[in-house]
């Protein structure tokens, strides 16, 4: 009649069959004694944090007061160890009216929006809960979602990252120092997501140096608050900051310590690994390891998308799009970057968006598509033209895609222009990856007038800061041009400068070495490509006829992230359906897992 509830074996539950027993027979005889036992039995389970029967006691009592205090006193902690789908599954407990009437669940849904990146419901939940503190009973003054901080200075901070996930930089910026004034000194957590705001908003405004300091900080207060989420955020940032300077090497330690930390101090496939490890995935691609960086954005991915978090599994579009080019998938990776950009258009990530149209026609013109692509960039602006728009930081990528449709167009002083500007901006303001990548177009767009001897004084920049960090793709990805290029600068510098005419063989070797899954796919068109040892896995559930929720269950994972594998495997074995992916896996060794290592 007894279940564990621990592996000592120290507290135990009756079975259920007994324990619905016994509840018919106290509403018989005890009805009375039923509440009182729920309230007693929540309080139980509520100070061993088992949280989900604390509060299923709670509303069992009829006390919806206390269930939500569970979740008010307890959310925001959670959130701080990267719980965020936990939360979110103890907030689906409750009442909808119970949260959207009570300040404090107002305040852990807004934590929950602006760290899932989700804009609408940020800014409609900040503008309920400043009415309810308007309208009372709470008081600004009153206690917050954790301790040492009040209902006004949490307001205040969340309003600054309201503004962050609207893309709404200056206003950012502005609201979180203004923030930083009003939080207790010791409110380590609250000062340290002010900090992480300042930063990144900093960085996104072009001051790589303001947002540096501002990261630092946020990283020293999130170490004394105890924070995984916090440290975790801080060094992806920081990792962000130091790619775009160009320190790709330093880039890396950030996002692999924060996955050494994250994996020591909450185990594997976390939340917190998920977020360093789609930002790894850029800096893999880079530098040439397109095997690891396909296995982190088709491994990763999911488990983000099953938190709920947009902006990350979204910003790693680019990279698994350029990954599937490389492997020969090109109309694939067209596909993805069409269906992740109608997914942001219009909406606030101006930036992503930007970079999505940026890199479609990046492919269209490798494959000759010009009308295309100046249609693409044609519809993405609108009303607008390179003629009327200023350069921002958040459209910079529509100038670098104006500027190669120019070269392929032929109109080679109007690209000069573009690049020229291009070039200057992101010189002055450090942001090196992106000044490194306007020098390769430029000397790209001179080597199509057949001057040589400029073009290669433009690539030899190139070359020359691109070597500390050890760049590969942002030259091979250019094509033969960039190619030619740099087999007269390695003949150039052999002897003035061996180490430089070293690093141009290691760019020129990657250019001249096929891709495994591209060799593949030269083979009959009867192979399929493999798939990896999980979607192997799944695909072996689907054939004893498992449905998506059995699946999610034998695996330990959400039903989103099996939808997000049966995709991949629909395509990797061109099938449509389930029923098709069954035959096609009965018939077909495309199911093996690939060697490790493999992609």
């Amino acid at each position: 009649f007894l279940v564990p509830l621990d592996e000592e074996r120290r507290w135990f539950r009756y079975h259920h069959l007994f324990r619905d027993f016994l509840s018919r027979e106290m509403e018989r005889r005890e009805p009375e004694m039923i509440a009182p036992l729920h309230l007693a039995a929540a309080e139980w389970f509520g100070e061993r944090k088992m949280l989900t029967e604390a509060i299923g006691h709670a509303l069992a009592a009829g006390d919806h007061a206390r269930a939500a205090v569970f979740v008010e006193n307890n959310a925001l902690d959670l959130i701080a160890q990267c719980q965020l789908l936990y939360v979110r599954q103890l907030l689906a407990l409750l009442p909808r009216t119970l949260i959207d009437q009570r300040i404090r669940l107002q305040l852990v849904v807004l934590w929950l929006a602006v760290h899932s990146s989700q804009p609408e419901i940020a800014q409609q939940t900040l503008s309920n809960a400043r009415k309810l503190v308007e309208a009372g009973p709470a008081d600004g003054s009153d206690p917050g979602t954790m301790t040492g901080t009040t209902i006004k200075a949490e307001l205040v901070v969340l309003a600054a990252a309201v503004h962050s996930t609207l893309e709404q930089f200056d206003q950012a910026r502005d609201t979180a120092l203004a923030a930083l004034r009003v939080i207790a000194p010791d409110a380590w957590f609250m000062e340290g997501a002010t900090a992480n705001v300042i930063g990144y908003n900093l960085y996104a405004l072009g001051d790589l140096e303001g947002a540096r300091a501002a990261i630092d900080a946020a990283r020293r207060a999130h170490e004394r608050s105890g924070s995984l989420l916090g440290v975790t955020i801080a060094n992806c940032y920081m990792a962000v900051i130091e790619r775009s300077a160009g320190r790709l090497p330093a880039a890396e330690r950030l996002l692999r310590n924060a996955i050494i930390e994250a994996r020591a101090r909450i185990g594997a496939n976390s939340y917190a690994q998920a977020l360093a490890g789609t930002l790894l995935a850029e800096l893999a691609y880079e530098t040439n390891a397109s095997g690891e960086a396909l296995t982190l954005v088709e491994n990763l991915g999911p488990q983000i998308e099953g938190a709920a978090v947009i902006v990350y599994p979204l910003a790693s579009v680019p990279t698994y799009a350029r990954v599937l080019q490389l492997t020969g998938r090109t109309e694939a990776a067209l596909d993805m970057l069409e269906r992740i950009y109608q997914r942001v258009r219009g909406t606030v990530y101006r930036r992503l968006a930007s970079m999505i149209v940026h890199d479609r026609i990046r492919v269209l013109l490798d494959q000759n598509r010009n009308v295309e692509a100046r249609a693409l960039l044609t519809e993405h602006r609108g009303e607008g033209t390179e003629a009327s728009m200023a350069i921002t930081t958040a459209n910079e990528f529509e100038f670098f895609a104006e500027g190669r449709l120019l070269t392929a167009e032929k109109s080679y002083a109007a690209a000069a222009r573009i690049f020229d500007e291009l070039l200057v901006r992101t010189k002055s303001s450090g942001r090196m990856r992106r000044h490194i990548l306007a020098l390769i177009l430029r000397a790209k767009a001179v080597s199509a007038t057949h001057d040589q001897r400029v073009a290669d004084r433009y690539l030899l920049e190139a070359l020359r800061l691109a070597q500390p960090s050890g760049f590969i793709r942002s030259f091979v990805d250019e094509g033969r041009p960039v190619i030619d290029g740099l087999m007269r600068l390695r003949a150039a510098q052999a002897k003035t400068d061996p180490a430089l005419s070293a690093y141009a063989t290691r760019i020129i070797d990657a250019a001249q070495t096929m891709p495994v899954a591209t060799r593949k796919l030269a083979a009959p068109a009867a192979e399929k490509e493999q798939l990896t040892q999980r979607e192997a896995e799944l695909l072996r559930y689907l054939t004893e006829g498992m449905s998506n929720r059995d699946i999610a269950l034998a695996l330990s994972v959400s039903e989103t992230t099996v939808k997000w594998h049966l995709k991949n495997i629909f395509g990797k074995l061109a099938v449509s359906n389930r029923v098709q992916a069954v035959r096609a896996a009965q018939g077909s060794a495309g199911a093996h897992p690939p060697p490790k290592g493999g992609v």
